[in-house]
């Protein structure tokens, strides 16, 4: 053990210490016997503890401290051995160690989960590999209680700014600049309404041509259909007007059924 004289220094392991507290390991165990302490019923080659903490209600037991130690499958090792949790406390929360194996960072100190967070988490990238045997499990979930909370938010980088480019928000909508997929399906479960296969029935009553004139030129747009202005300001929901544009398909086919029975009529009476 090492004090410098010009410097607050204290050397353990070695007579150079660069720091307040500077504790050395020496690979050669010949060497470094007075720092080991190894005890009686612990195998020595384990590792050497470098700091040993103990307090009058844990005692000296190997199986009953918290250790620092470096171990030859590790550089450092924190060790709890008691079933109790490990707590490092700054001044804006921390970081614990439950019992359980959970641990919580800026929480105090209950961690639920495996890795409990409160606050933001930066990566430069994450990685969910997720395996179940089983559906409708997790492989990743975020739960918010505001309907405008973004859930999820995408930037996209360009120089020393970012855009927003796709958000998920609490209450279930999306909002996308652009979006590609294999397949979409919208089902009338999810939209809550029904499809529009009733223009068939018998009892459908299909409006007059003139009146669908005297419409379009009063509104400038098909009955059902939303208005330019009407789109401008709220947009358009995918599945409704899917539905709609189905139809108005399904009436001009009726539309063009009875026309085809008058040319019919108009050409026997010709002949």
């Amino acid at each position: 053990m090492r004090l410098l004289i010009n410097k607050s220094f204290l050397g353990i392991g070695t007579a150079t210490p660069i720091a307040s507290l500077h504790l050395h390991y020496q690979v050669d165990e010949t060497l470094c016997k007075t720092i080991v302490n190894p005890h009686e019923n612990e195998d020595a080659a384990s590792g050497k503890r470098l700091l040993h903490l103990t307090t009058s209600e844990t005692g000296s037991s190997s199986f009953n401290e918290f250790s620092v130690f470096s171990a030859t499958s590790k550089d450092v090792c924190f060790k709890q051995n008691e079933q109790a949790k490990f707590f490092l406390e700054g001044p804006g929360g921390g970081l614990t160690i439950a019992s359980n194996g959970n641990v919580g960072v800026g929480k105090d100190p209950r961690p639920n989960v495996k890795l409990d967070v409160a606050g933001s988490i930066g990566v430069n990238r994450l990685w969910i590999d997720h395996s179940s045997i089983s559906n409708w499990n997790y492989a990743s979930g975020v739960y918010v209680d505001n309907d405008y909370t973004k859930a999820l938010s995408v930037h996209k980088v360009n120089g020393g700014s970012s855009q927003e480019v796709f958000v998920v928000c609490g209450n279930g909508v999306v909002s996308a600049r652009k979006v590609y997929a294999e397949k979409m399906e919208i089902r009338t479960d999810a939209l809550n309404c029904h499809w529009y296969d009733h223009v068939f029935y018998p009892d459908y009553q299909l409006r007059p041509l003139n009146e669908l004139e005297d419409f379009v030129k009063q509104n400038n747009h098909l009955p059902e259909i939303p208005s330019a202005k009407e789109v401008e300001e709220n947009g358009i929901d995918l599945g409704d007007m899917q539905g709609k544009l189905l139809l108005k398909i399904e009436e001009l086919t009726l539309y063009i059924i009875q026309q085809q029975k008058e040319i019919d009529e108009l050409k026997k009476a010709i002949k």
